[in-house]
């Protein structure tokens, strides 16, 4: 499971306080950071004084991680407030997992004293990991890769098993192309999105574009385009989420169980990005001069 926390930003105002609370936090450790607010960054980098040199090193740090542990959020925001009594109020609206300060608060149990954390002995709410049981509907895989899609611009899927006529695949789909909206609910168009599928679930079709067009095309959200890629069997076995952020293993894959595969929960397993990124290189060049289709979505919201 990922889960989304609030970390003040005085909480960093030393770099080895950052680094120590930093560590904590990545899509492979099921831990992200709330953009909260939105100059979240720049708020920590003005608890430190102009021209300290631990701002400068914390600036180039954040700036090289910050794709990877920041997660964007719709929020509200009062200037008149204080960052903890806001994060409160947010919490109130739509919970963090926890937010982490600078100090306790014995009236909200969610409120975290951060500032000697220590990482063998982590509290309840920051306890957290880089694989998740998931129920194996539509709903669960969709819920679970919308915080790595939030993070992410390329978006490879690899299912060998994938069959374009049949509901065990085409729900779980859907939900992932659902899944496509920004902060804002609103589906995405800046994606390149594939399919790595196996080309013996194409080779029944006499039109393989033209049936993929028809069983995929309402979908995929209309101004994004799929290349579907067909691969042979040989190549192509283990079932991934690949993203330019990171990526998931699916022990089942996305289809949902059926007589051949009747488990209903499957393990999904996050991966850091230097993994994802050379997964996603090795399915380039399995990809290669393979057949791959074009399909231009219809979807609208």
């Amino acid at each position: 499971m990922i889960y989304e926390y609030a970390i003040e930003p005085e909480l960093l105002s030393s770099w080895n306080n950052f680094q120590r609370i930093i560590s904590l936090f990545g899509l492979a450790k099921g831990r992200l950071i709330s953009r909260f607010p939105k100059r979240w960054e720049k708020m920590v980098y003005d608890s430190y004084a102009s021209g300290n040199t631990e701002r400068s090193r914390i600036e180039i740090a954040l700036k090289r991680v910050q794709r990877e542990l920041l997660l964007p959020r719709k929020h509200n925001w009062s200037e008149n407030d204080f960052w903890i009594d806001n994060a409160k109020l947010e919490h109130a609206r739509s919970p963090f997992k926890a937010i982490l300060a600078t100090k306790a608060d014995p009236a909200f149990s969610f409120v975290i004293d951060a500032t000697d954390l220590d990482h063998t002995a982590l509290p309840e709410l920051l306890k957290a990991g880089p694989s998740k049981i998931v129920l194996r509907t539509a709903n669960e895989i969709g819920l679970a890769v919308r915080p790595l899609f939030l993070m992410s611009k390329r978006i490879t899927i690899v299912e060998p098993n994938f069959t374009i006529n049949s509901p065990r695949f085409l729900e779980p789909w859907a939900s992932i192309m659902q899944s496509l909206r920004d902060t804002q609910g609103n589906l995405r168009t800046d994606l390149s999105i594939e399919l790595h599928m196996g080309a013996d679930k194409l080779s029944e079709f006499v039109n393989p574009q033209s049936s993929l067009e028809a069983k995929l095309g309402t979908l995929v959200p209309a101004g994004n385009r799929v290349t579907v890629v067909s691969l042979p069997k040989e190549d192509v076995h283990n079932r991934y989420i690949l993203t330019d952020t990171a990526g998931i293993q699916l022990g089942e894959g996305i289809g949902l169980p059926d007589s051949l595969s009747n488990r209903t929960d499957d393990t999904l397993c996050f991966m850091d990005r230097d993994t994802a990124t050379h997964l996603l290189a090795k399915h380039s060049q399995l990809s290669a001069n393979k057949a791959n289709y074009v399909i231009v979505g219809t979807m609208r919201p």
